[in-house]
Parts: structure tokens; sequence; C-alpha cells
């Protein structure tokens, strides 16, 4: 029964992506000035617990601004001219486009290409670095960003050029244990 449970709940958060993942430009800038989409996924396949998703729904990061994933605003508390103090950014450059999150630590993973993602990928990642270049900066990859607030965001890239990276994005509200070590 849980394994049923399961393989349905994988399906539906499957679905959402794609619907989300089909969105033309006009209907992404229109969803976000609308309130953030919540819920809550099946159990894990591992035995358990089901995460509660803070928020998810649709960013556009612009080129050289920074966002808040903890953030509950409608645009993701973006901020012109630096990411710095944020957990991720936008830093297009001619020989490489550059994801960036916090420097204060290895803050963000870059994933296996998936048809989708899920809460133990982040919980599993290996953040080793406070960037991901190309090539795991393009349309379908995703990448795994911790919070400064503790918290596991997942981006997977819809759409990009050199001036904005659209990304679906699903941030968990439970959050986890900072537990890294300095080489």
């Amino acid at each position: 029964m849980v394994a049923l449970v399961t393989v349905l709940g994988t399906i539906v958060v499957a679905l959402i992506q794609q619907v989300w993942s089909h969105q033309d430009s006009s209907s992404v800038a229109e969803s976000a000035t609308h309130a953030p989409f919540q819920s809550s996924p099946p159990a894990s396949p591992s035995g358990g617990v089901a995460h509660v998703v803070r928020r998810q729904g649709q960013l556009v990061l612009k080129r050289w601004w920074g966002y808040d994933l903890d953030s509950q605003a409608p645009d993701w508390n973006g901020t012109p001219n630096g990411w710095r103090g944020h957990d991720v950014g936008y830093q297009p450059r001619p020989e490489m486009k550059t994801i960036v999150a916090r420097q204060d630590q290895p803050s963000i993973a870059p994933l296996k290409v998936a048809p989708i993602h899920s809460y133990e990928d982040c919980a599993t990642a290996t953040y080793t670095a406070p960037l991901v270049t190309e090539p795991w900066v393009a349309r379908g990859y995703a990448s795994c960003v911790l919070t400064d607030q503790g918290r596991y965001a997942l981006l997977v890239i819809d759409e990009l050029d050199n001036t904005h990276i659209s990304a679906t994005v699903t941030v968990w509200d439970e959050p986890v244990r900072l537990t890294t070590s300095n080489p």
C-alpha cells in the first residue's frame, strides 16, 4: 500500500512539474506576482516521512540579481546588482553561464539529469562549491541549494539565455542540519 501511494504521489509531482515547465514566458512573469503554491509531496520511498513543501513555483533569475529562496515574497526578494547575501544568483559571462550560491560554505550541488527530482536528492547530494557552471547550467538540469536558513531548495532549469534563467523551484520547509567539513 505504501509503495502504491509513493508511486501515485511521484506521478502527480511529475505531472505538476511538466505543466509548469510548459508555461510560456508571459505566464512565467504572471506567476511571479501570485501567491506561492504550497503542497505536501508523497511519502518518500526510503520509508518515510512526507517532506512539507514551503514554496514551489517559477523563479526568473535575472542577470546579476540575488534571490532569497526562504522568502515568501512574490519576487523571491530579488535584489539587483549583486547576489551576495542571498541564496542564489545568475552570472552569465562570455565564457560560461554560472549559478552562484552562498559562499560561506559549500551550498550548491548539481544533480544528474533525471525526469524528476525529490527531497531525497537534495538531502543526499554532495555540496562542494558555491557555484555551478556549464554544462550543468542548461535546460533540463537541476541543482540543489542549501539556503541560509538551513532549507533544501531544488532548482530545475526550464529556459535560459544571457539575461535570465527561468527555473521551477521547490523549497522544503524542514530546516536541515548543516554539517559540512572544511578541507
